[in-house]
């Protein structure tokens, strides 16, 4: 899944950033400060995700090269729950991991309401309405850190210069067939250059999402309406 979803959003989404992560101080548990990510001195702070070989299932990677779904693995973990409780007990189930939520099967409402919260997810500000698939947001409000210098770092990092994007977007929510694909297209609006062209690009791919600049305007694909309510 890591490795199509490079490929399918043009490395937005790259799963061997962790080096860089941890490099620039992400690497301290959020529940426990005691556990801390340590890497060996080998692996490089930017890897090459068409290294990664996929056989059934058997995955191949070369030594320096790490791994970490990140995002794309809350999603399809909600994705796996969601369709496995649904096939269970032949009704619906709404399933959220980390703010990713994956629906499966029939709502008792009709549809699945799912609030849409602000940048910060201090205040629900839009409600949109599905029958399946994925809803995923990514910001760059929630997981914060400080520099030794004082400098105010987040996670959601550039797979060009390997630094926390900076393109004036602060947060992305996409709807996707699945969380983990919402989850990965997420990573194509901070890759972007700036709020225009990531719009554009989410809507090459025909995806309903909502953009938030810095200076808290929004910004829609085309197609967002269709589930807002």
């Amino acid at each position: 899944m890591s490795a199509l979803a490079w490929q399918t959003t043009d490395g937005a989404f790259d799963p061997t950033l962790l080096p860089a992560l941890t490099s620039l101080g992400y690497a301290r548990s959020r529940t426990n400060p005691q556990e801390t990510t340590e890497l060996p001195d080998h692996v490089r702070p930017g890897g090459d995700p068409s290294l990664i070989r996929v056989d059934g299932c058997s995955v191949q990677f070369p030594p320096h090269l790490t791994i970490d779904p990140g995002g794309v693995g809350k999603g399809l973990a909600a994705d796996l729950v969601a369709n496995a409780l649904a096939h269970k007990s032949g009704e619906g189930a709404l399933v959220e991991i980390g703010g990713d939520i994956s629906v499966a099967g029939d709502s008792p409402h009709g549809r699945w309401v799912v609030n849409i919260w602000d940048p910060t997810r201090s205040t629900p500000q839009h409600q949109v309405a599905l029958t399946s698939g994925g809803v995923a947001t990514s910001s760059t409000c929630l997981r914060t850190w400080h520099t030794e210098t004082g400098l105010q770092r987040h996670h959601l990092i550039d797979p060009v210069t390997l630094t926390p994007t900076r393109n004036g977007i602060l947060a992305c929510t996409v709807i996707a067939g699945t969380a983990a694909w919402a989850e990965a297209f997420t990573k194509v609006a901070f890759a972007a250059h700036d709020i225009q062209m990531a719009t554009s690009q989410l809507e090459q791919f025909h995806l309903p999402a909502l953009l938030t600049d810095e200076d808290g305007n929004e910004y829609t694909t085309a197609n967002w309406e269709d589930f807002e309510i």
